[in-house]
């Protein structure tokens, strides 16, 4: 018989295990505004799922304050069973697991969340996470010096993903993310490295149905794809819905945002309606031999570095780009309850290098025309270049372009 619903008490560990097999009918933990109590974890491995097609969250949280830091790993769980002591102690293989289990699951067509927190501890994650119905996806892992290592896909039916860690959030191949959607009806996914780094390998992907994708970093984002566009349009190749694809913003505060590919490789980095690029010493590479722009397929773009002292600014687009205003979006950042709240960006306009940088402002087409809807600035000693390729393309200027001394 299945468990209906797992609780324990916040304030002590109830598991102590090398790993860690859960699996319930209804809930395990509970979430929700002013009912939030994960169980609480020590273990290495730990795999979960809750089997109704209704209801069923996950709720898990790893270690305990001012404990010693304990990563956790999303993985597999073969079968294992306890030994039964008869009435003569001799033992018997007992209750078997019957299966294995891997990763952190709700059932299709399920409201119930996935939410793993760790207290102070990277979080592995080696097998798919996967909520099956309108439930939020949050993994966070807390503390000084912790990850998010994404080795495997993270997937949302139509609810929205958080991904947090206190220090940097890597991809690796398979660690790709997606909230599938329906016409356009499925959510957000936010990604926040607090102190460290958020890294893609080329072909990674974030990817919603035409809902917002916000990236940020206390350093540098090297990316791969984020893709905000309707999943009508991205199965038949065309820009037909643009103008209702997500909006996208990519955010190093302290760092670059440069490209996963390999120099020379033109593969779209971002898919978006509204684009929106801020970082403090460079988005894009410019130089002799070592030029290597983010790719965008936008309708409108705004981007800025806010380094006194350098920062280039280097775009190229495959069609048609207006540089204008981007006006606040938000998306919806999951917490430690599962319920969401709205993280916000602030309106950008146009393509700016701060005054005194030696940044300079490189924005050009592969095939379409550039319209400068807003003022294009290097504050500096940089350089500027609008350039419209492919037969027919045009720039069509309303805006001030202006250069210090480049």
């Amino acid at each position: 018989n299945r468990v209906i619903a797992l609780c324990f008490s916040l304030s002590a560990v109830s598991i102590y295990a090398s790993n860690a097999r859960l699996e319930s009918q209804s809930g395990i933990g509970i979430l929700g505004s002013n009912v939030n109590n994960p169980v609480v974890l020590e273990v290495g491995t730990v795999a979960a799922v809750t089997d109704s097609a209704f209801a069923g969250d996950i709720n898990l949280l790893q270690g305990q304050a001012g404990a010693l830091a304990t990563p956790i790993t999303v993985g597999s769980i073969a079968p294992f069973s306890v030994n039964l002591v008869a009435v003569d102690a001799t033992t018997t293989t007992g209750t078997t697991t019957t299966n294995s289990l891997s990763g952190l699951t709700t059932h299709a067509g399920s409201s119930g969340s996935i939410v793993l927190g760790s207290v102070a501890g990277t979080i592995t994650v080696n097998n798919a996470v996967s909520a099956g119905g309108t439930g939020n996806i949050l993994l966070q892992a807390g503390g000084t010096g912790s990850n998010i290592v994404d080795s495997a896909a993270v997937t949302d039916a139509t609810g929205n993903i958080s991904i947090i860690a206190n220090t940097s959030v890597t991809f690796n191949p398979a660690g790709n993310v997606t909230v599938t959607g329906t016409s356009g009806t499925g959510g957000t996914i936010q990604v926040t490295a607090q102190n460290g780094s958020v890294t893609q390998g080329a072909a990674n992907y974030l990817q919603t149905d035409g809902s917002n994708i916000i990236v940020t970093a206390k350093t540098g984002v090297i990316l791969g794809i984020l893709d905000a566009e309707l999943n009508s349009d991205r199965s038949g190749a065309t820009l037909t819905n643009q103008a209702t694809w997500g909006n996208v913003a990519v955010m190093a505060t302290n760092g670059t945002i440069t490209n996963a590919q390999a120099r020379g490789a033109a593969a779209t980095n971002i898919f978006g309606n509204n684009v929106r690029l801020e970082s403090l010493t460079g988005t894009g590479i410019l130089g002799n031999g070592t030029n290597n722009p983010i790719v965008t397929e936008a309708a409108t773009i705004a981007a800025i570095t806010d380094s006194a002292s350098s920062g280039d600014i280097n775009i190229l687009e495959q069609t048609a780009v207006a540089v204008g205003s981007v006006a606040v979006f938000s998306a919806n950042a999951v917490g430690l309850n599962g319920v969401t709240t709205l993280a916000s960006t602030t309106l950008l306009a146009g393509l700016t290098t701060t005054s005194g940088s030696t940044g300079s402002i490189v924005l050009s087409t592969v095939a379409g025309t550039i319209t400068v809807n807003s003022a294009v600035s290097a504050g500096g000693t940089g350089n500027i270049l609008l350039q419209a390729g492919g037969s027919g393309s045009n720039i069509a200027d309303t805006a001030a372009i202006t250069d210090a001394t480049g």
